[in-house]
């Protein structure tokens, strides 16, 4: 999926589980900020890094369960309030992937299956999902404020 449909959908997260929590506001950034972690941009050769090995390899750790739930794990000790909105958007990003032709493997490297769906990032289904979802955001907001 492309970034804006990973945050349409970071936005309905944080908004679904928001009347929930007591810090709202770090809530809603953190679901924002680990969307976005998956979809770390990997062109990184413009920068120095050089190595498809290294770069397989980093994509392989982004996109598993292991990850999120190692990091969140990790921030459960050390800052308790980071930990589930962390993991949430996480996790429902990697949900959101597992139907993209590209696929995550998600219990990598305990298991080397691999899921994948239909859809392809930044193609008609993917725009028509991030609309779909934008509209879910705004019924969420107006049922918020209801």
């Amino acid at each position: 999926m492309i970034k804006r449909t990973n945050l349409a959908l970071g936005v309905s997260v944080a908004l679904f589980f928001i009347p929930h929590v007591n810090h709202k506001f770090v809530f809603f950034v953190t679901v924002l900020v680990s969307t976005l972690i998956p979809e770390f941009n990997f062109s990184l050769s413009k920068s120095g890094f050089k190595g498809t090995r290294h770069i397989s390899f980093l994509r392989k750790l982004l996109r598993t369960y292991i990850t999120p739930t190692i990091i969140s794990i990790i921030l459960a000790f050390a800052y308790p309030i980071l930990a589930l909105p962390f993991f949430l958007g996480y996790s429902f990003t990697l949900s959101l992937d597992a139907f993209s032709k590209e696929g995550i493997q998600p219990f990598w490297p305990l298991s080397k299956k691999h899921t994948s769906g239909h859809i392809t990032s930044g193609r008609k289904s993917d725009t028509v999902l991030f609309y779909a979802l934008v509209i879910f955001d705004i019924a969420l907001l107006i049922m918020m404020f209801l």
